[in-house]
């Protein structure tokens, strides 16, 4: 017979795994995340897939995924991640040379975080003005992501004030697919809080 202490054991366990399975069942799929963000994204006036984005664009996901039932938890720490409207290179990337500077530059490899390095450095503003102005400013942005002789570049420029580590990612979220992905890791995390494994001991 199963001594009343380890059948209440058993029970509270039972409850909590009958608990999590609930509230996992409340949450919307990972596909169901994606593609909500995705429509999301699809709504931005001429916004195309590798372009810059920004906290106001994706401050309304949030409010999508908690109508369909996810809160996410650190929405506040995504969010710091995601450039702020106001970023004066966020405001560059956005006019006619802008876009058409990025787009031409974003395929190459952490080709926003050299932008966003280069801009916030001494004389930042004019070397990117400079870059945007010229038909083939995104070839300096290619090689500096591709080249040998770019890195050797960057590592130089990391000796200057205010690059450090300019061949390094920034850990910033400048496109949708940067965000999507650190959409899927607070979802699997938040799938992982709501399904406790529930152990039982014995005395």
């Amino acid at each position: 017979m199963i001594p009343r202490s380890f059948r209440y054991v058993l029970v509270v366990a039972a409850c909590l795994v009958a608990s999590a399975a609930a509230d996992t069942n409340k949450l919307p799929t990972l596909n169901e995340v994606l593609t909500i963000a995705q429509r999301r994204f699809a709504t931005l006036p001429d916004y195309r897939p590798g372009d810059l984005i920004s906290r106001s664009q994706v401050q309304p996901i949030f409010e999508d995924l908690k109508g369909a039932g996810w809160i996410v938890r650190d929405q506040a720490q995504i969010l710091a991640l995601v450039p702020s409207d106001d970023e004066w290179f966020v405001r560059q990337l956005r006019s006619a040379s802008g876009r058409t500077f990025v787009r031409q530059s974003a395929r190459f490899p952490l080709s926003y975080d050299r932008i966003d390095r280069l801009s916030n450095m001494l004389m930042g503003h004019q070397n990117v003005k400079a870059l945007m102005a010229g038909p083939d400013g995104y070839k300096m942005i290619l090689y500096m992501t591709t080249t040998p002789y770019g890195r050797n570049m960057g590592q130089m420029l990391s000796q200057a004030p205010y690059g450090a580590d300019f061949n390094s990612p920034t850990g910033r979220l400048y496109t949708a697919e940067a965000f999507l992905n650190r959409l899927a890791e607070s979802y699997a995390a938040a799938v992982q809080i709501d399904q406790p494994t529930a152990t039982v001991g014995h005395e």
